[in-house]
């Protein structure tokens, strides 16, 4: 990850621009009756809502049922015609979009408010696989690259925001010199967000968050059988590998070489999703408790589009966030990664 986003940032607002902008006429920007976003061609659909219409069809099915319609001036809008609020919010990171024909302030209540029945979706799209599940995941990964036992690939990704001033600007404030979420992520081999925690301060280390974390909690205590795959930010343990620095053996190499196309999973994962979902890298000017009803909202839809075979072009870098430099081969539990260097990769 690297907090340097000031080389990109040029290009991210052109992305904007041509999000914003694509394929709506002039005389629709302004006009008070509304095309229909289904008349778009698939492409421009898909370019102006990040979904295709299949995904905001199912989308719709599974929270109309829950959230009402919304009172704007003289009108209400529907809850689809929210969902496709929402969904520009999402592909541009901006409440004033001229072709919503909606007020800004109408415009983030309606975001927050479908964000929150989305995140609410998480408990079932969102979770660390187990049972029969769990060992179809570890046989996914193990197809990969040969490396055993593993449930889950980690990494941290830098979510731009807004300061939120007083006492908790500086939390917030990152080495890069700006105010982030660092979201802990977590992935299958098929790029579904298995574990999302969004609550990390832009000033903590990854090896911090997941330190905190919910998920060591499971696996420090066994609920969960296998080991996630990290970078070396991470501590080495028993239920979470990282890299060997300076390897000096040929099962050593072989060992990284395995670890490192398997964890490029997680890299794969994090750059689909913000892909897909622009807001996530350009500056998200919402207080914190709807920005992290975005975060969570867009992981769910990042998953509920996997499921729906609704895929998204994978071609541009995360960005590049400096890590920590402490390197945990002090621990005492890298004797676990010993062990299967020595088991799976020195023949």
């Amino acid at each position: 990850m690297n907090l340097n986003t000031s080389s990109s940032s040029e290009s991210d607002f052109e992305v904007l621009e041509i999000i914003s902008n694509i394929s709506v006429p002039r005389n629709l920007k302004r006009s008070k009756h509304k095309r229909d976003p289904f008349t778009y061609s698939d492409d421009e659909f898909k370019m102006l809502y990040r979904l295709d219409k299949n995904t905001v069809s199912h989308l719709n099915d599974l929270i109309n049922p829950v959230l009402t319609p919304v009172s704007h001036r003289k009108f209400s809008l529907s809850v689809l015609e929210q969902i496709f609020i929402t969904l520009r919010f999402y592909a541009t990171g901006t409440l004033q979009i001229s072709d919503t024909n909606v007020h800004k302030t109408t415009m983030s209540r309606v975001v927050y408010k479908v964000s929150k029945e989305i995140t609410k979706l998480a408990k079932s799209y969102i979770s660390m696989p187990n049972g029969s599940e769990l060992q179809e995941v570890k046989e996914l990964f193990y197809n990969i690259a040969g490396f055993p036992n593993v449930i889950g690939c980690i990494d941290g990704t830098h979510i731009p925001i807004q300061s939120p001033g007083g006492n908790l600007a500086e939390l917030y404030k990152n080495k890069g010199g700006f105010s982030s979420i660092n979201v802990q992520v977590v992935c299958d081999a098929e790029l579904n967000i298995r574990y999302l925690d969004a609550h990390g301060y832009g000033s903590t280390e990854d090896s911090i968050v997941f330190e905190n974390s919910s998920l060591r909690t499971q696996l420090y205590s066994n609920k969960i059988d296998g080991h996630l795959l990290g970078d070396s930010a991470y501590p080495c343990s028993k239920y979470l590998m990282t890299p060997i620095i300076n390897p000096s053996t040929n099962a050593e190499k072989l060992y990284n070489k395995a670890h490192n196309n398997t964890r490029n999973t997680i890299e794969r994962t994090i750059i689909a999703w913000k892909n897909r979902f622009p807001c996530l890298s350009l500056k998200l000017r919402l207080n914190l408790q709807h920005t992290l009803a975005v975060i969570t909202a867009t992981a769910v839809l990042h998953n509920i589009c996997n499921q729906q075979n609704d895929s998204f072009l994978i071609d541009t870098p995360d960005e590049n966030i400096p890590k920590c430099n402490t390197v945990y081969n002090f621990s005492e539990d890298y004797k676990f990664r010993q062990l299967l260097v020595e088991q799976y990769f020195s023949h």
